[in-house]
């Protein structure tokens, strides 16, 4: 984006933020270390950081790098799947319902802690 010129076309990046079923995958993964592959994800282990609640981090160095410090990151479709149907293609990320909620409330204080400067809107899906 920022080397095709758009930084003076956007006033809020959004990114979405899925997670796998693993801790690691929302918290504990540190950018540059993908978080570890599930059983059935197709996805190149490159990738892996994409499926990390701390992506937003990595977006928001970008923006930082390129001087959009003052810009927001919106965290749009996140959340924790519990779709754990045999023939699902999110069976292999499904958490249970206690897992979601705990999730869920721990990566809003996690966000609150650490992205209260930044951070824009958060959307659960």
């Amino acid at each position: 984006m920022y080397t095709n010129g758009a930084k003076a076309y956007f006033d809020m990046l959004a990114c979405t933020h899925r997670a796998s079923r693993r801790r690691q995958t929302w918290i504990g993964c540190r950018r540059g270390r993908p978080a570890a592959q599930q059983p059935g994800d197709p996805s190149d282990v490159t990738a892996k950081r994409a499926y990390s609640f701390r992506h937003a981090e990595d977006m928001r160095a970008i923006m930082v790098q390129n001087g959009d410090d003052a810009k927001q990151v919106a965290i749009m479709e996140m959340g924790w799947t519990t779709d754990s149907r045999p023939n699902s293609p999110y069976a292999w990320h499904a958490v249970t319902p206690e897992q979601q909620a705990d999730y869920l409330v721990k990566a809003f204080q996690y966000a609150k802690a650490n992205w209260s400067q930044w951070a824009g809107p958060m959307v659960v899906l």
